[in-house]
């Protein structure tokens, strides 16, 4: 009998230690907000209830186990009760806890006392087995004397996961409050037993939104042994028909799993032809197919869309409000472009109303490696950020995504995260139905700052609010070509004489934008007289802002006037090429003589002028002329007499000599005419 004793206690001992060693412990959330639920027992009665996805749970098994993370403890017992079930909704629909409930399993009562900060661990009465789905776990408290309630951690950002009831004297028979507030949660999963059993997370996924050209983050089937004992899947075992743009990781295979574990296939999709694109995947066990259907919607080229819910949290900017400033971040895993040029930006309108009152907007942009914001004044500082857009947007009372086109150039790097900073400044609000698109987020996206009085000043912003949320937004990303620019685009050189060589003329080639602008050839075609010098080797890549330069040479050995034309051709299909234009003149000795003859005569002409009219002045003191007026006594009609009366006009702005010189202008002209006759008279 001894015998059969030990041999009892000894295999209850290792079916302790197998149960032990196989448990697996998970926990999800690590927000660190506090709040009552789901222990409150600040009104007689409180429930809550909240719902965790398959995707956060990971696993299947049986619960054993189930905590929740106690930030302020407390001294009285708090009598409960634990709820379990599932469900293939995503989010908590509006009902009573009575309805809630009806579905669920009782796993555990009691009455516990908070004593200590942590994890506060209930071992179930009744462990549920828990074969995939989402979660919900429900607490109900009926506590029927008013007492302070302890605090349990909890993470923000879920939206309508999380719903609670509370009254007083009697329960609540309304349906419950929703949030996103879902309170941390630590689960143990022991083994499940009969035979092996697949189970599959999931029937459908939805890449929703993919972008051309990337590959979206792999998501997971996540393929259990809902039994006992071990099951394996081979490569095999899985087969895939449909769109080639859809692709899962072979390298898992084979997949073992035993009892209650869990391991994934890995699926993507990288977009290369626009539109809607399907496909099924199909695991094969002991007979039985399970069909996975994959579906995604493969956006125009340069098109993201991050955001696809409709809630209010009154950003880019609050219509509500008079001013606002909001910042954002959007990380580089949701935009997937690399150096690439943000075009324009669009934030979709609910269309309540015009936004005639909220519609004068400056738009910043920059680079960060902020995660999130995470206090009242962690802005990103004005100095980091570049101003993209200050004008009005256009709004109307239909439902719309307002586009913004960047009237600065601004390239993602494709490496940091995307801060946009959001400015509205225009007086007056509008009703507080009308609003812009946002989604929830499980951490602090967004910086917020709203006010019916101050206008917010980006570089030194005043405290705003951390939002777990941010805007729903597109983003049009272009290639940030090359833009080509040439200076002189035209030059004329310097005057030479027969076989004598010009000074050199500098051409200069810039891109003035991004990316890198290749030049090809470099020629010239007109008379021979022009050369270029000092060409770079080609063909040549030029940066952003870069410049490459060379020489044009003019030479002749005649006199006469010439000319040419310099083509620069780049790779730019839509410009292909750029040409420069060129001019020269080459003058004889006889001709350069001449000229210098002119310059004395003119030069002569001048001042005997106004040495003549200083001569006069000697014989009428009392009747002065005024000297500036001999000197437009020559031909140059009527540079001359403009001239001596701007000259007039720096010494005396109430002389004005303009009809006076124009007189002696005409008479040096008409005089200039009479020589010429004379000379031609007696020379010719």
């Amino acid at each position: 009998m001894q015998k059969y004793l030990k041999l009892s206690l000894l295999l209850s001992l290792f079916l302790a230690i197998f149960s032990f060693a196989f448990a697996a412990t998970y926990h999800i959330g690590d927000g660190i907000g506090s709040q009552r639920f789901p222990f409150g027992h600040f009104y007689d009665y409180e429930r809550s209830a909240s719902l965790y996805t398959a995707s956060e749970i990971g696993a299947v098994g049986s619960i054993e186990k189930i905590g929740w993370d106690c930030e302020f403890p407390g001294t009285v017992p708090v009598p409960y009760k634990i709820y379990v079930g599932t469900t293939t909704e995503t989010e908590l629909p509006l009902q009573t806890f009575t309805a809630l409930i009806q579905n669920m399993e009782l796993v555990h009562e009691g009455s516990h006392t908070f004593s200590s900060t942590g994890w506060n661990i209930f071992e179930l009465t009744n462990p549920f087995e828990y074969l995939g789905g989402n979660l919900i776990v429900a607490v109900q408290i009926d506590f029927t004397s008013y007492s302070s309630s302890e605090l349990f951690h909890y993470t923000d950002g879920h939206t309508n996961k999380h719903m609670y009831w509370q009254a007083d004297i009697d329960p609540s028979d309304t349906v419950g409050y929703r949030d996103g507030d879902r309170p941390n949660l630590l689960l143990e999963l022991g083994t499940l037993g009969g035979d092996p059993q697949l189970t599959v997370d999931t029937t459908v996924i939805n890449f929703a939104n993919a972008v051309f050209g990337a590959t979206m983050g792999y998501q997971n089937i996540n393929l259990s042994n809902s039994g006992g004992g071990t099951l394996t899947i081979e490569a095999e075992n899985v087969s895939f028909a449909g769109s080639d743009q859809f692709s899962y990781d072979t390298t898992v295979f084979p997949i073992v799993l035993g009892s209650a574990e869990t391991l994934p296939i890995p699926v993507a999709i990288t977009g290369t032809v626009e539109g809607t694109a399907t496909g099924t995947i199909t695991i094969s066990y002991d007979g039985v197919d399970h069909e996975v259907a994959l579906s995604a919607n493969v956006l125009p080229e340069g098109l993201v869309i991050i955001g696809d819910d409709s809630y209010n949290r009154n950003m880019p900017i609050s219509p509500y409000h008079e001013y606002s400033y909001v910042q954002t971040l959007y990380k580089a895993d949701e935009l997937m472009h690399i150096d690439r040029r943000i075009d324009k930006i669009a934030y979709h309108w609910n269309g309540e109303s015009t936004g005639a009152n909220c519609n004068q907007w400056t738009v910043y942009m920059g680079h960060t490696t902020k995660e999130a914001f995470t206090s009242e004044t962690d802005w990103i500082a004005l100095d980091d950020l570049t101003q993209v857009f200050y004008g009005r947007v256009e709004l109307s009372a239909t439902d719309q995504w307002a586009e913004l086109a960047m009237q600065t150039r601004f390239v993602y790097n494709g490496q940091d995260n995307l801060v946009i900073a959001v400015r509205e400044a225009e007086p007056g609000y509008e009703s507080s139905s009308s609003f812009f698109y946002s989604t929830d987020s499980s951490e602090g996206r967004s910086l917020r700052y709203l006010h019916d009085d101050n206008v917010p000043n980006p570089a030194t912003p005043p405290a705003g609010y951390p939002v777990s949320a941010y805007p729903n937004i597109k983003f049009f990303f272009v290639e940030d070509t090359p833009k080509f620019s040439v200076s002189p685009k035209s030059t004329r050189l310097t005057n030479v004489l027969p076989n004598a060589t010009s000074a050199t003329k500098n051409i200069t080639i810039t891109n003035i934008e991004g990316g890198q602008l290749g030049i090809t050839a470099i020629t010239i075609n007109g008379d021979d007289e022009f050369t270029l010098g000092n060409l770079p080797t080609l063909p040549v890549s030029i940066g952003e802002n870069q410049s490459i330069s060379f020489d044009v040479i003019f030479s002749a050995t005649s006199v006469g006037e010439y000319s040419a034309t310099v083509t620069i051709t780049d790779d730019q299909n839509s410009r292909d090429e750029h040409n420069v234009t060129l001019t020269g003149t080459c003058f004889d000795a006889a001709t350069l003589g001449i000229l210098a003859i002119g310059l004395v005569a003119f030069a002569l002409g001048s001042a005997g002028g106004v040495l003549f009219a200083k001569f006069i002045n000697w014989f009428s003191p009392h009747n002065k002329i005024n000297p500036l007026i001999g000197s437009a006594g020559v031909s140059a009609f009527p540079m001359a007499a403009r001239v001596s009366t701007r000259l007039a006009l720096e010494a005396d702005p109430t002389n004005v000599l303009l009809m006076h010189a124009m007189g002696a202008n005409v008479a040096g002209q008409i005089g200039s005419i009479i020589a010429g006759g004379i000379i031609m008279a007696l020379f010719s």
